[in-house]
């Protein structure tokens, strides 16, 4: 369905962005569920003149008149949300930060973000018929776990002590004229944190693109999936890939996976899939386009995602579809640090530094804390971000 319901997209981004926040873990902003997608939620004056901007916000506390005053994005593909890129993700991320901390995998927590997630996407314009609650018993993936569950544990908590026997994946499917299919995938499940990063940050982005493309075209069909029980050992994007036809993977063009795009402000994205002989990431024709993609957008718009392959090793949920023969890209915010210390944990190298993760299974998960420490960052990483995956998504690759 194709709805072009841009107010109501409109109307709750609104509303997210008007959010107070006061700390981590305390909840300002708790509308009621059922006032999304019953037409509760009222457009304001100030909203409806919102124009999108050519450059990321410098800060937080960017004025008013000169987002008002910025020019339109002159993008290849016609964007007529009136909205900012990556605005929108900020309210999704603030919302689910401090509303959804502790969205531990099989928790009642993790079942109320994905009813939250298919609230905010009905509200968007999207029809019930479009989504699906893909559910999966503990015992549909203990297959796949490295430790039995009574071994599993996060901070002083047993997993059997408090958490249900179900998880969740969330699939919104928006039809394309063609039936091969992109599949965009961002886990949504977290830790004992608020998680503004690992992985409200990717969730936040798949709304965002999601609303987005309700009034934009895109040639493919294109598969959001916001996975749960990622932190296990990716379960739920194990479950779905094992629970696909035959034709459905035949149809799979790539998968995108969105994954802590706030651990740092050095912006990197691999592309490509994975030879299983060797066991190394190799290049093909649609990797090949990815970047001629983000050189297209950095003269354009100076946007600055850096390749790096060696991103896709990283652990998340596009190693399943790697590991099936399928090409993958995976977005990632990094910290580039000169020296390797035990205090860091390092995934790679970058020239003569080393790569870490910031912000990332530890207590500075919080968008508040990741705003006031690096102000300006998580507006211009989302913005970098929401560009390059839409105009990947309206690409053509065959």
């Amino acid at each position: 369905m194709k709805s072009k319901k841009c107010v109501s997209v409109l109307l709750v981004t609104v509303i997210l962005l008007l959010a107070v926040i006061v700390g981590c873990g305390q909840n300002d902003y708790s509308p009621s569920l059922n006032d999304f997608g019953n037409g509760n939620i009222e457009q304001t004056e100030d909203a409806s003149e919102a124009q999108p901007s050519e450059a990321p916000p410098d800060s937080p506390g960017s004025d008013d008149d000169e987002l008002d005053n910025q020019e339109l994005i002159e993008y290849p593909t016609h964007w007529s949300m009136p909205t900012l890129h990556g605005l929108a993700a900020i309210g999704y991320i603030e919302h689910i930060n401090d509303t959804f901390y502790e969205r531990l995998p099989f928790s009642d927590r993790e079942l109320e973000t994905a009813l939250w997630i298919m609230e905010e996407l009905y509200a968007m314009g999207y029809d019930q018929n479009d989504m699906e609650l893909q559910t999966f018993h503990r015992y549909d993936v203990e297959q796949w776990l490295n430790h039995p569950w009574e071994n599993l544990m996060w901070g002083k908590f047993e997993i059997d002590d408090f958490l249900r026997m179900y998880s969740q994946n969330v699939v919104l499917t928006v039809p394309g004229q063609s039936e091969r299919t992109i599949i965009v995938g961002a886990h949504y499940d977290g830790l004992i944190w608020p998680g503004g990063n690992d992985n409200a940050s990717g969730t936040a982005l798949l709304l965002e693109s999601a609303g987005s493309m309700l009034e934009l075209d895109n040639y493919y069909t294109i598969v959001y999936v916001f996975f749960g029980a990622e932190e296990l050992g990716f379960l739920g994007a194990r479950y779905y890939y094992d629970s696909m036809t035959a034709q459905q993977r035949d149809n799979i063009v790539m998968m995108v996976n969105a994954d802590v795009l706030l651990s740092g402000e050095f912006l990197i994205y691999g592309a490509g899939y994975l030879n299983l002989n060797s066991g190394t990431v190799m290049e093909n024709h649609i990797s090949q386009q990815v970047y001629a993609i983000s050189r297209d957008l950095y003269n354009q718009h100076g946007l600055d995602v850096t390749p790096y392959h060696e991103a896709l090793d990283l652990s998340s949920d596009q190693r399943v579809f790697l590991e099936n023969s399928h090409t993958a890209v995976i977005f990632v915010g990094v910290h580039l640090i000169p020296e390797q210390g035990t205090e860091h944990f390092i995934f790679g190298r970058y020239g003569d530094q080393y790569i870490t993760l910031r912000s990332w299974h530890d207590t500075e998960d919080c968008i508040n804390f990741i705003r006031e420490a690096w102000p300006g960052m998580a507006e211009t990483n989302m913005w970098s971000f929401s560009i390059f995956l839409e105009a990947i998504l309206l690409a053509t690759f065959d």
